[in-house]
């Protein structure tokens, strides 16, 4: 039976990181759910220097139009942006660099569904 479960995980792991981590964490035992979620610092820099790069780079946008978010997202973002951000960094850069991000992300599927 551990034999199972250890493949059913692997099987998990190789489909989808995120479901990997609930799924040892439910099947495995306490050592192993703690050794999965467990980073170095080393990584935690590298994770967050990439995150920065990503959504955290001020960018630079022209002709702007008004977008609408409920206050409690703006307030999250913001605690976000004023925490982990460069000084000229706003909220409506943050959510320039995740719009584009998740567009360049879903680019090809974009297409795709536009077609159906």
């Amino acid at each position: 039976m551990t034999e199972s479960k250890n493949n059913e995980v692997s099987q998990v792991r190789t489909d989808d990181s995120l479901q990997s981590t609930s799924t040892v964490t439910k099947q495995g035992t306490d050592n192993e759910a703690s050794a999965v979620k467990r980073l170095s610092p080393r990584h935690r820099w590298a994770s967050l220097d990439e995150y920065r790069a990503t959504f955290l780079s001020v960018p630079r946008i022209t002709d702007r139009q008004p977008v609408f978010v409920s206050r409690d997202v703006r307030d999250q973002i913001d605690s976000v942006v004023r925490r982990l951000g460069e000084r000229k960094m706003s909220v409506s850069g943050f959510l320039e660099n995740l719009a584009r991000h998740h567009l360049d992300l879903y680019a090809d599927d974009l297409e795709q569904w536009k077609r159906l």
